[in-house]
């Protein structure tokens, strides 16, 4: 069995750190099903409505999850980059690979659910929703 000698901080960090690049990775994908969910139910009551406040919630929610996806991209991004003077397992080469492939998958993961949504997001803005039904 290996000892692992290192600071009790860098060891208290893995499980934040975890979280973090899980965060990144899985924070793309559901924010894009998430979008379609949400739009899906605020187009058929909008057209409901005739206020501009019902309008405007099909343009915030979007915004909105582009916006966690942006985040999600950073957390990513800065949980996958190796942590300063760290020692023991997470100080290997193989556990900075790991975290550094992990951290750039969530980069692309939160960016593609960016990219989804966006393109879910052109529709509305630029037809309208309320013509179909």
């Amino acid at each position: 069995m290996e000892i692992i000698h290192g600071s009790s901080r860098s060891l208290q960090d893995h499980p934040v750190r975890a979280g973090a690049l899980w965060f990144g990775f899985l924070c793309g994908p559901l924010a894009a099903l998430t979008n379609e969910a949400i739009e899906y139910v605020l187009v058929s009551w909008s057209c409901g409505q005739f206020d501009s406040v019902s309008r405007i919630l099909l343009h915030v929610v979007p915004a909105a999850l582009i916006a966690l996806c942006i985040v999600a991209a950073l957390v990513g991004w800065r949980a996958g980059r190796p942590a300063r003077g760290a020692t023991g397992v997470q100080g290997t080469e193989a556990g900075r690979g790991n975290r550094a492939f992990m951290g750039l998958v969530a980069v692309g993961l939160s960016a593609l659910g960016a990219l989804v949504i966006l393109s879910q997001w052109i529709p509305v803005l630029y037809l309208n929703p309320c013509s179909m039904l």
